[in-house]
């Protein structure tokens, strides 16, 4: 349960990464979202989205270069200063 939460908060701290990695303008994203480019840039600054904010934005950006950098983000964020063997490793990414 613990890497869901943690996968999430991943996600909106990377978001504006993401948004940037994707090639998508700004202005077509908060079109997506039916919201005022000032407004989408204040939340992307500022991080307030809404789950359902998230979801849009995710299924609108996805693509090969933001799924990477999500999986790389990821894993940092999980394993930042931790040691572990394969065993450990497997149990953290869900594997076993």
């Amino acid at each position: 349960m613990i890497n869901i939460i943690t996968n999430y908060k991943t996600l909106l701290h990377a978001l504006p990464q993401l948004i940037e990695v994707s090639g998508y303008k700004s202005e077509y994203i908060a079109k997506k979202l039916d919201m005022r480019p000032g407004n989408f840039s204040v939340k992307k600054q500022r991080g307030n989205w809404t789950v359902d904010e998230v979801e849009t934005i995710i299924n609108t950006i996805s693509n090969k270069d933001v799924e990477v950098l999500l999986d790389k983000l990821i894993i940092k964020y999980c394993f930042e200063g931790d040691s572990m063997d394969a065993a450990v490793f497997e149990k953290k990414m869900g594997w076993k």
